[in-house]
């Protein structure tokens, strides 16, 4: 039998990366999130949707990364997301 994969998890793209950072943006649209970056907004679309990437995607990832304020590291390659903040999360407590 092969292994079940979990369909709920996303994969680690560049589009998805966009997506989380408009949301953790205050959950901007393209348009707004791409403006306030300097970028044309139906580009990030296309990004987003992963029907390509930036022809200059290092200076692309620059530009996203400074302006939202996140690592560049991060925007360009992904990885590990960071544990939630104690403010707003608690875990759930599983039973025995």
């Amino acid at each position: 039998m092969a292994a079940k994969t979990n369909p709920r998890r996303p994969e680690d793209t560049f589009g998805t990366r966009l997506a989380i950072m408009r949301a953790a943006s205050g959950g901007w649209n393209v348009k707004r999130t791409a403006e306030h970056c300097g970028l044309d907004d139906a580009a990030w679309r296309n990004w987003e949707a992963g029907r390509n990437l930036p022809r200059d995607y290092i200076t692309v990832c620059h530009r996203i990364a400074d302006r939202l304020g996140f690592e560049f590291e991060w925007v360009a390659l992904g990885g590990a997301l960071a544990q939630p903040s104690t403010k707003w999360y608690s875990p759930p407590v599983l039973a025995a």
